[in-house]
């Protein structure tokens, strides 16, 4: 019985990109309010399917109907939260967007 034994050497180290890295992340948007009219400042949270690092700002929300006021990333770069000021005596819609390729995971993407 005679047994062979091949290796290939080389090549790169690193483990190929997984499905989630090569679609890019995706955001998902919430609001601080529990039914469909704010009273007062609305802070909208910005939770990512994966880390996007510093590659999201508050410059890269558009806001109708309010003023943007404070701004945090996490620490982690999965979430961010942005508060929301409405005009004062204020009756009409707030919305916010975030355009598409905004922001990128860690392989650019």
């Amino acid at each position: 019985l005679a047994l062979g034994l091949i290796a290939c050497g080389g090549g790169n180290a690193e483990p190929p990109p997984n499905d989630a890295e090569l679609a890019g992340p995706s955001v998902v948007i919430t609001d601080s309010e529990p039914g469909a009219t704010a009273v007062g400042d609305v802070t909208f949270t910005f939770a990512f399917s994966t880390n996007v690092g510093t590659s999201f700002a508050a410059s890269d929300v558009e806001v109708t109907g309010g003023t943007k006021g404070a701004f945090a990333m996490a620490g982690d770069g999965r979430s961010a939260t942005l508060v929301v000021v409405p005009p004062p005596n204020s009756t009409g819609t707030m919305t916010v967007a975030v355009a598409a390729g905004t922001f990128e995971n860690a392989s650019g993407t």
